[in-house]
C-alpha cells in the first residue's frame, strides 16, 4: 500500500487530502498543530490514517522529530505540504518574530522533511512532493500578509538536486494556491470577501476538494513526467 505523508492535515484543504488519499488507496500520515472536529472525526472514521502533533514554528521540536522518528518518513512514497501558518500584519508592523515564524513553518519545516523523505524515494525509485504555495506570491501578499507570502514564495525555490532526483522517478513541483472556500475566511470578520471574489476571472473561490484533486495529479503516480514546476490554481488570477 504507497504511503502519503500530509503536512497541515488539520486545515480544511488538509482534510480534504486525506480524504482522496485515503479513497485512493494509500496510507495516510497525518501531522496536525491544533487540529479541528472534523480532522479528529477523520481519524476516527479509518484505519489507514495515523496522525502526529508537531509545531512546525518549534524548529528544536522538529529536527527532534525527524531524529527519533525516522520509520515515520523513511518509507513515504508521498509527500505533500499543506502547512500555511499565517499572521496577518500591516508591512510597517512586522517584526522579525513574525517572519521568523512564517519562515520557520512555511519553508524550513517543510524543506526538512523533503531532506528526509527523498533519500527513501530515491532508493526505491519513486517519489512525489507537492508544496502548497500561495496565489498571494504574485501580488507580494496583498495588505497584510507579506511574511506569509515571502514565506511560501521561498518554498517555490526548489533545489537543484531536482535533476538527480528526476532520473531517479522521484518529482517535485509546488501549487499556487487561489482564495478558497475555507474556514480561514470566515475566522477574519475584516476581510471583504465578497470585494474579494469579484477579482477573480471564474467568479467564484475554489472548494478544497478541488485543489485538493490538483494535488493528487501531481502528487501520484498520474504525475509521469512533470517536476520543478509551479502549477496556479486560482480561477484565472
Amino acid at each position: 500500500m504507497p504511503k502519503a505523508l500530509i503536512m497541515g492535515a488539520s486545515s480544511d484543504i488538509g482534510i480534504a487530502l486525506c480524504r482522496l488519499y485515503l479513497e485512493k488507496g494509500f496510507e495516510v500520515r497525518a501531522h496536525y498543530n491544533e487540529g479541528q472536529k472534523p480532522f479528529f472525526d477523520l481519524l476516527e472514521e479509518h484505519d489507514n490514517i495515523t496522525s502526529f502533533q508537531l509545531d512546525m514554528c518549534d524548529m528544536d521540536s522538529v529536527n527532534d522529530f525527524l531524529d527519533d522518528n525516522g520509520a515515520v518518513v523513511a518509507d513515504i512514497d508521498v509527500l505533500i505540504s499543506a502547512v500555511g501558518l499565517l499572521e496577518s500584519a500591516p508591512y510597517n508592523d512586522i517584526t522579525a518574530d513574525h517572519l521568523l515564524s512564517a519562515l520557520t513553518a512555511n519553508t524550513l519545516s517543510p524543506i526538512l522533511f523533503t531532506q528526509a523523505v527523498t533519500r527513501g524515494m530515491r532508493d526505491r525509485g519513486f517519489g512525489r512532493i507537492v508544496y502548497l504555495s500561495s496565489v498571494g506570491v504574485q501580488f507580494r501578499g496583498g495588505g497584510a500578509s507579506y511574511a506569509y507570502a515571502l514565506s511560501k514564495h521561498a518554498l517555490e525555490y526548489f533545489p537543484s538536486e531536482l535533476k538527480d532526483w528526476a532520473g531517479r522517478n522521484v518529482f517535485i513541483n509546488a501549487i499556487r494556491v487561489g482564495v478558497t472556500d475555507t474556514r480561514l475566511h470566515s475566522k477574519d470578520p475584516g476581510k471583504d470577501m465578497k470585494q474579494r471574489v469579484s477579482e477573480i476571472p471564474a467568479g467564484r473561490m475554489a472548494t478544497a476538494e478541488e485543489i485538493a484533486a490538483c494535488v493528487f495529479d501531481l502528487g501520484s503516480d498520474h504525475n509521469t513526467f512533470t517536476t520543478g514546476q509551479i502549477l496556479t490554481v486560482a480561477g484565472g488570477e
